[in-house]
């Protein structure tokens, strides 16, 4: 299991495990309580660090918060277009994106820690060069530079993810070419079927 220690990810538990035996050792205690202490206070340090940081860790969503107040397309989808001449044309929205675009390769390279093995000497800067490089349109943000449309959405994957496709579909029949009942390996039957569309 891994923990947060001191403001960072313990993979597989170890030194949250270390210090949870010398809790219990020197407050003569079993473990299990001294691991809790050692949780129970971690989880103070953050909140109060977080208490006295008001904002930091939520550049991602005010970001997120910026482009979907800016106008829309008429199908109500977001103009990428649009938040990109806002975001590059201001200083601020460029700090800001550089931010989000940290945080974002922050979030995935902490990800791919977290599912490290402890035998495996994986670190966070090990992590964060591969998410680095997976992800140059993002990185490049973190770099300096401009916000373009790749990097916008994969930044705010969820504000695009769901977004309404401008091509509609009219009219679907079913495909009258080639046989649609199958067989499994057990025998059961199931059918299958290819849908044609008419596109507008």
């Amino acid at each position: 299991m891994n923990y947060i220690l001191d403001g960072e990810i313990d993979v597989g538990g170890v030194k949250t495990d270390a210090r949870a035996r010398k809790y219990a050792s020197d407050n003569r205690v079993s473990y299990e309580e001294g691991l809790r202490a050692i949780v129970r206070a971690q989880s103070q340090q953050q909140r109060q660090y977080a208490a006295e940081n008001p904002g930091l860790g939520m550049a991602i969503q005010r970001l997120g918060a910026t482009v979907a107040g800016l106008p829309k397309q008429s199908d109500g989808s977001v103009d990428i277009d649009l938040a990109l001449e806002v975001i590059n044309n201001s200083e601020a929205l460029r700090e800001l994106a550089k931010e989000a675009a940290g945080q974002h390769l922050d979030h995935l390279a902490q990800h791919l820690l977290g599912k490290a093995h402890p035998h495996e000497g994986i670190t966070y800067a090990d992590t964060l060069r591969v998410v680095s490089r997976d992800n140059p349109a993002v990185a490049s943000m973190y770099n300096g530079g401009k916000a373009t449309a790749d990097g916008l959405k994969s930044i705010l994957w969820t504000i695009f993810r769901y977004q309404k496709q401008t091509e509609r579909t009219t009219v679907r029949r079913y495909s009258t070419t080639g046989s649609h009942i199958s067989y499994d390996a057990n025998g059961n039957e199931f059918r299958t079927y290819t849908l044609d569309a008419v596109r507008r």
